[in-house]
């Protein structure tokens, strides 16, 4: 769910947008998005629909619909359609999405939330459902209650019924204590989010091999080869150097230094590992 980077003000402006309409639906965590559906007069329809999309907001005959694919391994109120439904919303509420699509000038678009890319418009989207999903007062105060790291982060999964890795991209957004996150997903390249502190600093560029390429005593290679039964395994704690996980930072480099890496085992969606700094 790596995202292209939106300008400060249009971020703020589409997170605005989505907390206008979590309040518009009562202000409940979990947030419930049927209702915000129903009062905008959409339709909805979910289904198996294999590997088509994740969702699709399409524009017929004057009337929007909202279709939500639901797989085998998954189920309506699941974290992943629950997401998909916010994005949907988004390209609804997103009034330069919206508009194109009612007036015809561009087609209903697959939308797959985990490959937004370099689109800007999957990206936005992404960014009104995760803070339609996590307002960030809730979720900053959430946060307070929480011990900085892994679990604390497994934690705010739970109470907004969120993915972990959707809650792992606001969470480094948001945390006070400097920090990253990795995702190593089957099959595919592992991608990075990095806290707006630690780029400020000059870690800008996650630097990661595959969690097989690990070397043993990594916490991500121990959470990588946990037996998890298809849930969530045990929370690994390693030290770790900057240097390793970031580009651009050498052994030595005044920027390179000791911390903390946590990483579990997500069952077959792969592992997540949070880097966390001392305070720089």
């Amino acid at each position: 769910m790596a995202y292209t980077e939106l300008s400060v003000t249009r971020r703020r402006w589409i997170a605005d947008l989505a907390e206008t309409a979590f309040a518009d639906v009562g202000s409940v965590i979990p947030v419930q998005p049927t209702p915000l559906i129903e009062d905008q007069g959409i339709t909805f329809s979910t289904g198996d629909y294999g590997n088509a999309f994740d969702g699709v907001l399409e524009h017929r005959r004057g009337q929007f619909h909202i279709y939500c694919n639901v797989r085998e391994t998954d189920y309506p109120g699941s974290t992943r359609a629950r997401f998909t439904v916010g994005h949907e919303l988004g390209h609804y509420f997103i009034d330069e999405h919206r508009n194109a699509l009612a007036s015809g000038r561009v087609p209903a678009h697959r939308s797959f939330i985990d490959k937004a890319g370099n689109s800007v418009i999957e990206t936005e989207a992404n960014t009104f459902s995760s803070h339609l999903l996590m307002p960030q007062h809730d979720f900053r105060k959430a946060a307070t209650k929480e011990k900085p790291g892994l679990q604390g982060l497994l934690n705010l999964s739970s109470t907004f019924n969120v993915s972990a890795q959707a809650t792992a991209i606001r969470y480094v957004e948001e945390c006070p204590v400097p920090c990253a996150a990795m995702m190593f997903r089957p099959g595919k390249r592992p991608w990075p989010a990095i806290s707006p502190m630690l780029r400020k600093l000059g870690y800008d560029y996650g630097n990661a091999p595959e969690v097989t390429a690990l070397p043993e005593g990594f916490a991500s290679r121990t959470a990588h080869e946990a037996v998890s039964g298809g849930g969530l395994s045990p929370v690994f704690e390693a030290p770790s150097t900057a240097s390793f996980w970031f580009a651009h930072v050498t052994a030595s480099s005044p920027r390179n230094c000791v911390i903390v890496e946590q990483a579990v085992r997500l069952g077959p969606f792969g592992v997540l590992t949070l880097l966390l700094f001392p305070r720089l």
